[in-house]
């Protein structure tokens, strides 16, 4: 299981979520809530309290699994909050993978349908974007797949990130072939690659993956909707379809072959073996930042959109592979000899129909007659390089043999020609740093980033449109409503007809309660198809506040009439119904609200306000992770269409906690005082408030109190919203009253850039609780940054010796040592010191090898070769106790001029030319090799071939990466112009991630090179 919630705010990661810290070797039993769809062909099993992922998927006959069954539920560091568990189906909507629902309960119910399916439907609002999903498991009766039909709405109205990706498993092993149609493969950076023959290797094989480290291939350039794989030692495989205008992204996962992938056997599953994932989603990759570079950006959600998509899972049965797959059945086809092909197809729902091909001399047609996962093979003669064409009755199914139909043409490199300098350079920067929402690196702050790109955009074009109406909608999200204003009326001052700018208008205008001004801003914006349904629907709100109900209905028309998936304006529509008493067209609107949303709050509550036969009980239905989210998100929605009193009684209805309470304070006239007591009063635990709703009702109320936890709260909002000198300001107000932990962490957290105050925050904290060991984390941290590293040892020490599990304290406490010049401490520390492994980690070992390393190199300066030998091969070992395995190709060129260099000079030349050799022959790659180790490569060059061919490896370095600091020192020694290596190496120290490279300047010294 996992644990111990993290109660600090997570502003730049997970807010308004916490994440979990808690991770244990020890297993228990534990009961699971498992639904199970089962039919004649196949079983699915949906665990509603991991996430409401599809646990694992079974073929009957067989007893294989088309979706990997993992036996046990191994809780792992890989995820976005942290939890993350392997196999099955898992579904990810929002800004990215792993995302926060992905491993806690969530909103679920069943069903019978009228055509004989059963259905279980999880639902989850996505607290980041405020966007609400779907996904419907559906199993019919005489089919061997099952469906999965996601709906995902965005109810703001905002345009948000558009993240959405199915994460399904497979075995590993048993001779697997990714079957995935395309002749080219992206990386999450647009890294691009072919496919599926690279570098003389069939990589679409999982054995022939061994080489380098994990990998993501989302393969690209194909117009087909199917995928899957086959276990050719096992006869069995698995195939996916999708709606290919819907998900048009397929990416294959794979831990990596060699230790650094195949420890994460054992650490995921206990019996059941390495897995691989097979994904769909609705981008071409799974873009990080530096994809934005390339074609390959991010995607946006625009406001009150829907993503309604299908997706179909299904065994493959003694079929040896798939070249082509539709609903009703699976085909194969494999050239038998230069004169004969033979075709399978297998059924995946009953077939009564012909199959028939065609090709150059022939045209034969068969009646055939299947039950699913029947099998019908039909030898042919037909020459090896003819082509030909097989169609399975009316179209159920058709093939051609020239592959190329599927093959698309699409541009897979960078445009040279565009200029990132430029005024629409530095847009485009800044509207993928926005989108990158969750991936930032060095932490930055997502608007703050943008913002600053925006600015020069304007710098270098004061008059481009888009880029003002992107600066006023930021200003909008950060609640600085005059500033939005502004920068809206320049844009409209260049185009009063521009779509953009008048719907983000009238958006501001809105929340200035300029509703002339908002209400012309819409209606110009409707004129534009891309804001058409979104701005129908803000004004259907306005008319509904103003009890018209008769034009909110209208209004509502016009925007479903463009997107009948705008579920917002389907539930205005449903209230504006039932307050005119028009109860039964009501409830049509309710059935199609829960047609597209089936674990639809809102739907629920309003039948109960109709007295609907169709009665589901609010608390019954709301069994996800953080339920009072999904009361307060629904009493919003009625708040906002001027009906407190509704809201009030929903609220009333929720589990309180202080965000609860606070809303009731708000509302609640009557009770204000009562409300209000019971919130100040009410535990600051896991409270963190995001809203600008929240946000103005908290100013309301601090006119009433002057309670220190309203600051606090309000200060989070302004935090999370970027209005960091605001944050502070309040954070300031709240003084020393606080007795709350997590608030002077907090507090340190946001003023990291003031030592004194940052200080003092710790200090209180520190005195409220000398034992926590987030407090002592702090502690630990402030300290290596001030280089203070014995006061950081004596800290992570104690804290370690009363925290065992958490292996973050003990990976502190061994690098304070070997900061600090304790290197023997530290390994000894090491040797019972075992890590929990999370994604990436690698800090355990590397502390391990740089601890070994420094030994060496010390030996060395003493003439003790023997030491500096055995410490050097020890720096070689991964011990797997400390959480990361060995990759293919590690880099231990420093290890190994180190024991070259020793051996030598004990007289041992043979030796020491084979460890010579190794540096050399390292296999360096320019593109992601980029650190300073190269210098010794080019030194044991410069050693065996002379001067000439060592520059010619720092050049080539350099013709990569002109800019490179590292190859530019490294460049400068091989020549020995010390003046500028001098240079180039101060540069390089100044960065506070050096050491490798002090380890290597030591190692030069010692051996006075």
């Amino acid at each position: 299981m996992f644990s111990d919630p993290d109660p600090i705010p997570d502003i730049k990661k997970n807010y308004p979520y916490f994440r979990f810290d808690g991770f244990t070797n020890k297993s228990i039993q534990k009961k699971w809530n498992m639904v199970i769809l089962e039919n004649d062909y196949i079983q699915v099993y949906i665990n509603t309290d991991v996430g409401g992922k599809i646990w694992g998927a079974i073929e009957k006959s067989t007893g294989g699994e088309f979706i990997y069954f993992n036996d046990v539920v191994k809780f792992r560091d890989v995820a976005q909050r942290g939890p993350w568990t392997s196999g099955g189906l898992e579904f990810n909507f929002g800004l990215m993978g792993h995302t926060s629902t992905c491993s806690t309960p969530q909103d679920y119910l069943t069903k019978e349908n009228g055509d004989g399916s059963v259905s279980c439907i999880i639902g989850a609002l996505d607290l980041h974007t405020n966007t609400k999903w779907n996904v419907e498991i559906n199993l019919q009766k005489d089919k061997a797949f099952f469906e999965v039909r996601s709906s995902w709405f965005n109810t703001t109205n905002l345009p948000v990130t558009h993240y959405h990706y199915s994460n399904a498993a497979a075995k590993a092993g048993g001779d697997l072939e990714l079957i995935y149609p395309g002749d080219h493969y992206v990386g999450h950076s647009g890294e691009v690659g072919t496919w599926p023959y690279e570098n003389g290797k069939d990589i679409s094989f999982y054995k022939e993956n061994n080489f380098g480290t994990y990998k993501s291939y989302h393969v690209v350039n194909s117009y087909s909707n199917f995928m899957g794989g086959y276990w050719h030692d096992d006869n069995f495989g698995f195939g996916n379809i999708r709606d290919f205008d819907k998900m048009p992204g397929r990416k294959i996962w794979i831990w990596g072959l060699s230790g650094e992938g195949m420890i994460w056997e054992n650490l995921l599953t206990d019996t059941k073996g390495q897995y691989i994932e097979f994904q769909n989603g609705s981008t071409f990759n799974q873009a990080m930042e530096k994809s934005s570079l390339t074609p390959f950006k991010h995607r946006e959600f625009t406001p009150y959109d829907s993503d309604l998509s299908s997706e179909l899972y299904f065994p493959l049965v003694n079929t040896g592979g798939m070249v082509m797959a539709t609903e009703h059945a699976i085909l194969n086809v494999t050239q038998l000899d230069n004169d004969n092909i033979r075709v399978k197809l297998s059924a995946l729902a009953p077939l009564d129909t012909s199959l028939s091909i065609k090709s150059f001399n022939k045209n034969l047609s068969r009646h055939i007659k299947l039950e699913p996962l029947e099998l019908y093979t039909w030898d042919i003669e037909v020459p090896h390089n003819q082509e030909f064409e097989i169609t399975l009755g009316n179209s159920l199914l058709q093939y051609y043999s020239n592959k190329k139909h599927l093959i698309t043409n699409r541009p897979i490199h960078p445009n040279e020609d565009f200029d990132w300098n430029s005024a629409v350079g530095m847009f485009t920067k800044g509207i993928e740093s926005e989108k990158q929402y969750a991936g930032l690196k060095n932490g930055n702050r997502p608007l703050q980033l943008s913002q600053e790109f925006y600015l020069k955009s304007l710098a270098l074009d004061p008059a481009f449109s888009p880029t003002l109406n992107r600066l006023a909608y930021n200003h909008y999200r950060m609640m600085q409503y005059d500033i939005a204003l502004e920068y809206a009326k320049k844009s409209l001052a260049i185009n009063t007809y521009d779509p953009e700018a008048n719907y983000i208008f009238g958006l501001i205008s809105s929340k200035l309660e300029q509703f002339s001004n908002a209400m012309g801003g819409f209606a110009i914006a409707s004129q534009s198809t891309a804001y058409r349904t979104a701005a129908y629907t803000e004004m259907a709100k306005r008319h509904i506040v103003e009890e018209n109900y008769h034009k909110a209905i209208e209004l509502c028309d016009k925007a479903l009439a463009f997107n009948q998936g705008n579920i917002i304006a389907l539930e205005i529509k449903a209230i504006s119904l039932r307050l005119q008493n028009k109860l039964g067209p009501a409830k049509e609107v309710l059935s199609k609200i829960s047609d597209l949303d089936n674990t639809s709050t809102f739907a629920t509550h309003e039948r109960s306000l109709i007295d609907d036969e169709n009665l589901i009980d609010l608390n019954s239905l709301i069994t996800n992770e953080l339920k009072e989210e999904s009361f307060i998100d629904l009493a919003l929605k009625y708040k906002t269409y001027g009906l407190r009193s509704e809201s009030v009684n929903i609220l009333r209805s929720s589990p309180k906690n202080a965000k609860v309470l606070l809303w009731l304070a708000s509302l609640d006239r009557i009770n204000q005082t009562e409300w209000l007591n019971a919130t100040v009063n009410a535990s600051p635990y896991f409270i963190f408030p995001y809203r600008a709703e929240t946000y103005e009702a908290i100013q309301k109320l601090m006119k009433l109190t002057d309670h220190w936890s309203l600051k606090y709260y309000a200060s989070l909002i302004l935090w999370k919203k970027e209005r960091i000198g605001e944050a502070k300001k309040l954070m300031r107000q709240c003084g020393n009253q606080p007795e709350f932990v997590p608030f002077y962490l907090a507090k340190a957290k946001l003023f990291k850039d003031e030592p004194k105050e940052f200080g003092l925050a710790i200090e209180f904290a520190k005195n409220i609780a000398p034992n926590n060991w987030r407090v002592n984390l702090f502690l630990i941290d402030h300290y290596f940054e001030r280089k203070e590293f014995a006061k950081a040892a004596k800290i992570a020490k104690g804290s370690y010796d009363q925290n065992h599990e958490l292996s973050i304290l003990g990976m502190r406490y061994a690098k304070a040592l070997l900061k600090s010049n304790n290197a023997r401490e530290s390994l000894e520390f090491l040797k019972d010191f075992e890590v929990i492994p999370f994604e990436g980690a690698t800090e355990g070992r590397k502390i391990y090898r740089q601890a070994h390393l420094e030994l060496a190199i010390k030996a060395l300066k003493t003439k003790d070769y023997h030491s500096a030998i055995d410490h050097a091969k020890k720096a070689l070992i991964w011990p797997l106790s400390l959480g990361a395995g060995k990759p293919y190709d590690p880099d231990e060129r420093l290890e190994n001029s180190i024991l070259a260099y020793s051996y030598e000079q004990l007289g041992n030349s043979k030796r020491a030319k084979r460890y010579n050799e190794r540096v050399i022959n390292h296999g360096f790659d320019p593109k992601i090799d980029k650190n300073s180790l190269l210098l010794l490569q080019c030194l044991a060059i410069q050693k065996k071939n002379g001067l000439k061919e060592a520059l010619s490896l720092a050049n080539k370095a350099l013709e990569e990466d002109t800019d490179n600091i590292v190859h530019q020192w490294v460049k400068a020694r091989i020549k020995g112009e010390i003046q500028d290596a001098v240079y180039f190496a101060n540069l390089i120290n100044s960065n506070p991630k050096t050491d490798e490279f002090q380890m290597l300047t030591n190692f030069l010294e010692s051996i006075n090179k």
